[in-house]
C-alpha cells in the first residue's frame, strides 16, 4: 500500500471522504431497496456493513499512524475521528436491522418513517467523521515539514483490510468486532430450525450464504489476530481453532444442503442438528481461546482454558520416574481429573498443598472447566463414544475430587465458594444426570457446616469460678491428672491445625500469619506452659518446698511421656532447662536423685541431636493416641521450604509439594485418634488463665531465691 507525504493533506482528506461517501451510497441503497421490498435488500445491507467496517478499520489505522509524531491536540482530534467512525458503524447496523424488519413484515408508514430517521442519523454521523477528519487535516497543516513520515490513505477494499496489522487501539476494537461477528453467527445458528420450518428453499440458501460471509470474515479476522501474537504457542492455538471452526462451518453447509435435498429424512435432520451444535461449540471455543490469549498476554498459562493446553513433555510437565516432578497448574489439574489415571497419593498431596501455588477459587474454576468436556476436542469420535469414553468418566472424576476436597479440607470453602458449589451441583451435576452425586455432596456440605457451627465457640476463653486460684487448683491436682488436663487442651488445638496453616511457612511470615491461627496457638501454648513451669517453681519460697515443686514438675514431664504427650513434655523440659532454673544449684541438690535421673533421661530422649533422631524413633514406636512435639515438623517444613524452589524452569515444583505433603500427612496421622480422657472443666478454665512472666523478670526472681555467692545455710529452708 503506497504512502503519501505529509504535504498531501488533500489526498488524506479525499481518502476519508471517499470512504464515507461509499457508506452513504450503500445506506441509501438499503433504504430504497427495503422501502420497495426489493430482493436486493439483503445484499445492500451486507454492502453497507462491509463499507462501514472498512471505513472503521481504515480510520483506526489512520489514527494509529498519525499519532506517532502528532501533538496532543492532534491525537485528541484523531480519537474523535475513530469515535465517530465507531458511532457510524453502530448506526449502519441499526439501519440494517430496521431494513430487515421492514422487509420481513411488509412495512407500514410508521416503520418506513423510522427507517428514514435512522438514515438521517447515519448521515449525521457521516458528517461527524468528515468534520473530525477535517480537524486532523488542519492540525497536520500546522505541523507539516519537508521529508516527514508518510501517512497511509484510508483503506478502500476488503483485501487491504485483511492485510492490516492488528496493533494498538485497532487490536482492541478489532476484537470487539470479532466478538460481534461471533454473536451474530450464533444467532444465525439458533434460528436454523425456525428458518428451515418456515422459509422457502430460496430463503434458506440466502440465509446460508449470509452466514457463510459472516463466517469467512470471522475466520479471517481471528487468524489475523492470531498471527499478530508474539508467542508461538498462542499463535498456534488460535490458528488451529480457526481451522477447526472453518472446517465445522464447511461441514454445516454440506449438512444443510443434505437437509434441503432430503426434507423428510429424520436421520439427515438429526445429523444436521448435531453438526450445527458442533459448529456452535467451535465458534465458542475459538472465542474463548482468543479471550484467554488476550488475558494471558504471553506471560503465563494460568488463564489458559484447561482444554486448550496440550501436554508437552519437558515443556509444561516433567516426571521423576512415574511421579510428576513439575508442571503448569492446568497439567496438574488434568492429571488430578484424568479418568485414565489413578494416583491416590497425588490427589491427596495436591489437595493438601495446592494453596501454596493457587487459590481455592482458582482450583474451583479449573475443576468446573475440566468437568465441561468440549466436543471440539474429540471430533474423531462419534457423540455416543465421546460421552462414554470422556464426558461421563471425566465428570465422575471431577466429582470425586470435589468429594475428597470437601471431606478433608472443607475449611477451604468460604461462603462464596459454597455458593458456587451449590450452583455447580444444581446447574451441572443434576442437569447432566448426576443427581445422586449432587445429593451426596449436599449431605457432605451440611455435615461439615453443622460440625463447624458446633465447634464455633470451643476456642473461647473460659471464666474462672469465683475465688478460685488457677495455680493453686492445678498444683493441687495429682500429677497424672494435671498431665491429663494439659493433654486434653493441647491435643484439641493440635487437631484443629489445617494443612494451609503449614504451607509457605505461614506461621513465621508477617503476611501469612492470618492463615495459621492454630499453629500459632500451639506455639503460644508451648511458650505459656514452659514459662508457667519456670514461674511456679520460682514463686515457691523455701528451699525444701521449691525442691519438692521441682520434683513435681519433673514427674509431670514423666507423666506426659508415659501418655505419649511429647509436646507438653518438651514445654516442661524447656521450662526446667532455662537459665533462670539452671542456676538454682541448691534447689536441684535438694531434689530427689531418682527424679533428677528421670529428668536427665527425658532430656536425652527429647534431644534435638541428629535432627531429633531419638524423638522420631520414640514417636514412630508409640501407640496412638499421640500428641507429637510440633517443633519437629515445623523444622522439617522449614528445611523443605528453604531448600527447594517453588518453581523449576517456570513450572510448579510439585516434587517439593510431595515433600511438604509427607510432613503434613504425618502431622495429620496424629489427629486421627483422640485421647479418651475425662474433662475437668475447672482445670480447663484454670489452664486458660495460667500466666508466665518474661525472661528478665524470671531471672530476677531466680536471683532472689538463690543469690550469687550465697551459701546454702543462708537460704530460707
Amino acid at each position: 500500500m503506497e504512502s503519501i507525504t505529509p504535504t498531501g493533506e488533500d489526498e488524506i482528506l479525499l481518502g476519508v471522504n471517499n470512504a464515507t461517501k461509499s457508506v452513504a451510497i450503500a445506506c441509501k441503497r438499503v433504504v430504497k431497496s427495503a422501502s420497495e421490498a426489493s430482493a436486493d435488500t439483503r445484499s445492500a445491507t451486507q454492502d453497507a456493513e462491509r463499507e462501514a467496517y472498512l471505513l472503521l478499520m481504515g480510520v483506526l489505522e489512520f489514527e494509529n499512524l498519525v499519532a506517532r509524531n502528532a501533538r496532543p491536540e492532534t491525537e485528541k482530534h484523531s480519537k474523535m475521528v475513530a469515535d465517530a467512525a465507531e458511532a457510524l458503524y453502530r448506526g449502519v447496523m441499526h439501519l440494517n436491522q430496521l431494513a430487515f424488519e421492514v422487509l420481513d413484515t411488509g412495512g407500514n408508514e410508521e416503520m418506513n418513517a423510522e427507517l428514514q430517521r435512522s438514515q438521517l442519523q447515519v448521515s449525521e454521523r457521516i458528517n461527524m467523521v468528515v468534520k473530525a477528519t477535517q480537524m486532523v487535516h488542519e492540525d497536520l497543516s500546522d505541523d507539516h515539514t519537508e521529508g516527514g513520515e508518510g501517512v497511509a490513505p484510508v483503506i478502500q477494499s476488503e483485501t487491504e483490510a485483511k492485510g492490516l496489522s492488528v496493533t494498538g487501539k485497532k487490536a482492541q476494537r478489532g476484537l470487539a468486532f470479532i466478538f460481534e461477528l461471533g454473536k451474530r453467527i450464533a444467532e444465525h445458528i439458533s434460528k436454523l430450525p425456525e428458518v428451515h420450518a418456515e422459509s422457502s428453499m430460496e430463503r434458506i440458501l440466502e440465509k446460508a450464504l449470509e452466514r457463510e460471509n459472516l463466517i469467512s470474515l470471522f475466520i479471517d479476522l481471528s487468524r489475523k489476530f492470531g498471527r499478530s501474537r508474539q508467542v508461538k504457542d498462542e499463535q498456534q492455538r488460535i490458528l488451529e481453532g480457526a481451522s477447526r471452526t472453518r472446517g465445522a462451518g464447511t461441514a454445516l453447509m454440506a449438512a444443510q444442503k443434505s437437509v434441503i435435498s432430503n426434507p423428510g429424512s429424520a436421520e439427515v435432520q438429526k445429523s444436521f442438528q448435531e453438526t450445527a451444535a458442533a459448529f456452535a461449540e467451535e465458534v465458542v471455543g475459538l472465542l474463548k481461546t482468543i479471550l484467554s490469549v488476550k488475558a494471558a498476554r504471553g506471560k503465563n498459562r494460568r488463564d489458559l482454558d484447561i482444554w486448550d493446553e496440550e501436554i508437552e513433555m519437558g515443556k509444561n510437565i516433567t516426571f521423576d520416574g512415574k511421579n510428576v516432578k513439575a508442571a503448569t497448574l492446568n497439567q496438574l489439574v488434568i492429571r488430578l481429573t484424568d479418568p485414565k489415571t489413578s494416583d491416590h497419593n497425588f490427589v491427596k498431596a495436591f489437595i493438601s498443598t495446592f494453596q501454596s501455588f493457587a487459590s481455592a477459587d482458582e482450583l474451583f474454576t479449573k475443576l468446573v472447566s475440566r468437568y465441561n468436556v468440549p466436543r471440539r476436542k474429540f471430533r474423531e469420535m462419534d457423540a455416543a463414544e465421546w460421552k462414554k469414553m470422556w464426558v461421563v468418566p471425566t465428570q465422575v472424576k471431577v466429582y470425586n475430587v470435589f468429594k475428597n476436597w470437601i471431606d478433608t479440607r472443607f475449611t477451604d470453602f468460604n461462603y462464596g465458594l459454597v455458593k458456587r458449589l451449590n450452583d455447580f451441583m444444581d446447574n451441572s451435576l443434576r442437569k447432566d444426570g448426576h443427581s445422586r452425586y449432587a445429593d451426596r455432596l449436599r449431605v457432605q456440605i451440611k455435615k461439615n457446616i453443622d460440625a463447624l457451627q458446633q465447634n464455633a465457640g470451643s476456642h473461647m476463653l473460659r471464666e474462672l469460678p469465683g475465688g478460685l486460684s488457677a495455680n493453686d487448683y492445678l498444683l493441687d491436682l495429682p500429677t497424672e491428672e494435671l498431665a491429663n488436663q494439659l493433654t486434653i487442651m493441647e491435643h484439641d488445638i493440635y487437631c484443629k491445625i489445617q494443612p494451609v496453616e503449614l504451607l509457605n511457612l505461614a506461621w513465621s511470615s508477617s503476611k501469612l500469619k492470618h492463615r495459621a491461627p492454630n499453629v500459632l496457638n500451639m506455639i503460644d501454648r508451648f511458650n505459656v506452659i514452659s514459662g508457667w513451669v519456670t514461674t511456679v517453681l520460682l514463686n515457691t519460697s523455701g528451699l525444701k518446698a521449691r525442691a519438692k515443686m521441682y520434683n513435681k514438675l519433673i514427674q509431670l514431664g514423666q507423666a506426659c511421656f508415659e501418655m505419649n504427650n511429647y509436646n507438653t513434655l518438651m514445654a516442661v523440659i524447656a521450662g526446667l532447662n532455662c537459665a533462670a532454673v539452671n542456676r538454682l544449684k541448691f534447689t536441684k541438690e535438694e531434689a530427689s536423685s531418682k527424679v533428677k535421673a528421670t529428668f536427665e533421661d527425658l532430656k536425652a530422649k527429647m534431644s534435638s541431636d541428629a535432627s531429633y533422631k531419638s524423638i522420631r524413633e520414640i514417636l514412630h514406636a508409640s501407640e496412638p493416641p499421640t500428641l507429637p512435639y510440633l517443633g519437629v515438623f515445623l523444622t522439617d517444613l522449614t528445611f523443605v521450604e528453604e531448600g527447594n524452589p517453588d518453581k523449576v524452569g517456570g513450572l510448579i515444583n510439585f516434587k517439593k509439594r510431595i515433600l511438604v505433603y509427607n510432613v503434613l500427612s504425618e502431622i495429620q496421622s496424629y489427629q486421627a485418634e483422640r485421647f479418651s480422657l475425662s474433662v475437668d472443666e475447672k482445670a480447663q478454665a484454670c489452664l486458660d488463665h495460667i500466666v508466665a512472666v518474661d525472661n528478665d523478670q524470671l531471672y530476677k526472681m531466680s536471683l532472689q531465691r538463690e543469690g550469687r555467692n550465697v551459701q546454702k545455710g543462708d537460704l530460707v529452708q
